[in-house]
């Protein structure tokens, strides 16, 4: 009989750890186990979208978003990920937005010179000519203009006056793409960094400097946009996962990290 168990054991262990080869690889982001980024002290929103409280603002600063022409939200996420849900707007009707007076004080691009950067996942649909995902006003305005095939961000210093920089990617888009955009502000100057992701980190775009001129201290009072660029004006037709925003700037190892494993640090 001993001299049969231990034949036994040894055939046991050889398929176990045959078995942990054969473990399959995460797909997508990086498995989870990062940085909860809601719970950073200069997040001002972050939204999920998650089923029961999709408009819900998860940074802890009551930023809730009110939806106009009914977005619908559904699980199509980007490779690897599983967390809430992902808005759908239609290229109509359709944005999240929260007034200028309801947005907390210390919200960013209420003034131009205020540093900041913005995170997300984007998905087009329909490419058409100016597909706006994130606007405050005349603060910063975030636009694919799909005449040139160019991704915009305005830094705006007045009612008739934009600042902005473009780079030649909106054409890939159709398919799902991460975007961090880091501003850091000044009168009368601003310096932006810029990280696109298909694939990998920073495939398309990575840690882009982006220079402004002409950047003003003007303060502006209109609402925060997630599909349009406010009001009625050029809606985004397609989906939106996992925006977020701070008032700080943000460097490529936390840029890299949202790209893997999203604003909660879980996939």
């Amino acid at each position: 009989m001993k001299r049969l168990i231990l034949p036994l054991l040894c055939l046991f262990v050889l398929v176990s750890s045959s078995f942990a080869w054969m473990t399959l690889p995460v797909v997508g982001g990086g498995g989870g186990g990062g940085t909860d980024f809601t719970a950073d002290v200069n997040c001002q929103g972050a939204w999920l979208f998650a089923s029961g409280s999709t408009l819900t603002d998860s940074s802890g600063n009551d930023n809730t978003l009110s939806d106009s022409g009914t977005v619908t939200f559904d699980t199509n996420y980007p490779t690897g990920f599983t967390t809430g849900q992902v808005g759908v707007f239609n290229g109509t009707d359709q944005n999240l937005c929260i007034a200028d007076g309801d947005l907390n004080a210390d919200f960013p691009a209420k003034s131009p010179t205020v540093d900041f950067a913005v995170s997300m996942w984007i998905k087009v649909v329909n490419p058409v000519t100016y597909n706006s995902y994130f606007a405050k006003g005349y603060g910063f305005h975030a636009r694919i203009d799909y005449a040139t095939s160019i991704l915009t961000f305005e830094i705006k210093d007045s009612e008739t006056t934009a600042v902005a920089t473009n780079t030649d990617v909106g054409d890939t888009m159709v398919s799902w793409t991460h975007i961090v955009f880091s501003f850091a502000g000044a009168d009368p100057t601003g310096t932006g960094t810029l990280w696109v992701s298909q694939g990998s980190f920073g495939s398309l775009e990575d840690a882009t400097p982006l220079t402004y001129t002409n950047v003003k201290d003007v303060s502006d009072s209109n609402a925060f946009c997630i599909g349009s660029s406010g009001g009625s004006t050029q809606h985004f037709e397609g989906y939106i996962y996992q925006p977020i925003i701070f008032d700080r700037t943000l460097d490529a190892g936390e840029a890299e990290e949202l790209y893997d494993n999203g604003i909660k640090g879980v996939n």
